[in-house]
């Protein structure tokens, strides 16, 4: 089912921010449902209120505006443009990545929030697109709608914390994860392909990378590692990591050459000193020896 894991499974921090997110209640529902009803209430990309109200009534979400929902409310209208209407794409990868269906209909959906021309095949750009959205609904979104209760013994300041050090590793998440959809796609190819997206899912640690609570999971999980950021910018053929390598490499090379050369210019100007020395010195000699015979 897309599962991330058992509830024991899980982290404190992590218990604590999925109750929140099932209090939305997508959950209850299936993901082909949540992405057939966002579309049929939406209108060139876009969902207006009134839209919006017709998709939580027909799902039966939790998105009430009252004052014990602020919270609820607030985090809403985080997928708001500044005209007040909501972004399609956004709601459709929070609602399928929240959602209740088996793996590969969860990934077929989130495929096709990027091919927008059904054409079974997305740019390997339009995919790191999709990590990003799907990176920053759950590490960045989701967590906010935690509410300190005493059934958790988890403060304000403990989800602060916790959210602070994904956030400070979700952009170096986003190559290894996007290399994880990418599968078999061979590096020379531009696009991925629906079948070799869905092929990837098959494997069990990629599948709960389409849940909120897995991505946060490997998020946590990563390492600073220039290597993995410069794969997947070689994917996209943006070169962005290797001249990075060069620069680094440059100082150390340049501050040693400067330094030879700095060592051989001294060198070469005490020889000149010195021969300057003697040679001053050889005429003080033979003026001296020249004013003794005249003498």
């Amino acid at each position: 089912m897309g599962c991330a894991g058992s509830r024991s499974e899980l982290s404190p921090e992590e218990r604590c921010i999925v109750n929140a997110e099932n209090i939305l209640q997508y959950n209850q529902c299936n993901s082909h449902m949540v992405d057939y009803c966002h579309r049929k209430y939406s209108s060139n990309n876009e969902i207006n209120p009134e839209q919006w109200r017709d998709i939580v009534l027909t799902l039966n979400l939790k998105a009430d505006n009252t004052a014990q929902n602020k919270k609820i409310v607030d985090f809403f209208n985080l997928f708001k443009g500044p005209e007040g209407k909501f972004h399609l794409r956004h709601l459709l990868v929070l609602g399928i990545m929240l959602s209740n269906s088996e793996s590969k209909e969860k990934a077929r959906l989130l495929f096709e929030t990027r091919d927008n021309n059904d054409s079974k095949a997305i740019s390997k750009t339009e995919l790191f697109g999709l990590v990003e959205d799907m990176i920053e609904i759950s590490v960045s979104r989701l967590p906010r709608l935690f509410v300190q209760t005493p059934n958790f013994q988890m403060t304000e300041e403990d989800m602060r914390k916790y959210v602070l050090s994904l956030t400070q590793l979700k952009d170096k998440a986003k190559s290894p994860m996007a290399n994880r959809f990418i599968g078999l796609t061979k590096a020379s190819e531009e696009t991925v392909s629906l079948a070799n997206f869905l092929k990837t899912v098959e494997d069990v640690e990629t599948a709960k990378l389409l849940t909120p609570t897995g991505i946060r999971t490997f998020v946590s999980k990563q390492k600073p590692s220039a290597a993995t950021s410069s794969k997947f910018a070689g994917l996209l053929g943006q070169k962005k990591a290797e001249p990075a390598k060069e620069e680094s490499k440059s100082p150390s090379k340049d501050s040693g050459e400067a330094q030879a050369k700095k060592a051989e210019e001294h060198h070469h100007h005490e020889k000149k000193h010195k021969k300057s020395s003697s040679s001053s010195s050889s005429d003080e000699e033979k003026k001296k020896k020249k004013q003794e015979t005249q003498a």
